[in-house]
C-alpha cells in the first residue's frame, strides 16, 4: 500500500515526478516503518484504500484515512484547467449563460441548475453534496 505512494520520496520511481516534483507530495518518513504506520492508521477495513483528505497535501497523520472507492471518487482536487475553481461548477456560454452546477450520484450526473454567479453555483453544489453524500464524502 505505501509501496505505491513511496514514489513520492524515491527519485528512481516512475511516480516520482507525478507526486514529488509536480505536486510536492511527500510521505511521512516514519510511516516507512510499518508498525508506526499501523499505529497511526490501524488495520485497513475491507473494501478501502488509503486516501488523502486534502489532495493537495502529502501522506501524513491527520491527512490520511481509509476510504471506499466512492469516497475517493468524491474527494477530488479542482483541475488546473477549471474556470470556476470549484468542483462540479462549469461556465456555460451561449443563450444559457451562467454557471452550471452538477453532481454525480450512483454514476449518474444530476444537473442542479444554472446560476448568475459562481458563488450561487458553488453553494448549490455544496448543499447537494450534503444531501446526496452526507458524511460519506
Amino acid at each position: 500500500m505505501l509501496k505505491r505512494v513511496a514514489g513520492a520520496n524515491n527519485p528512481a520511481s516512475k511516480d516520482y515526478e507525478k507526486y514529488k516534483i509536480y505536486r510536492g507530495l511527500t510521505v511521512y518518513p516514519e510511516w516507512f516503518c510499518f508498525p508506526v504506520f499501523l499505529e497511526a492508521m490501524g488495520l485497513r477495513p475491507p473494501g478501502t484504500t488509503l486516501d488523502r483528505i486534502d489532495g493537495n497535501l502529502g501522506y501524513f497523520p491527520g491527512n490520511c484515512r481509509w476510504a471506499t472507492p466512492n469516497q475517493q471518487a468524491r474527494n477530488t482536487i479542482v483541475r488546473k484547467s477549471s474556470v470556476s475553481g470549484v468542483t462540479g461548477v462549469t461556465k456555460r456560454v451561449g443563450p444559457r449563460r451562467g454557471w452550471e452546477a452538477r453532481i454525480t450520484v450512483d454514476r449518474k450526473a444530476i444537473k442542479l441548475g444554472t446560476f448568475k454567479t459562481i458563488a450561487e453555483a458553488a453553494a448549490t453544489r455544496k448543499a447537494a453534496e450534503d444531501v446526496y453524500w452526507g458524511t460519506d464524502k
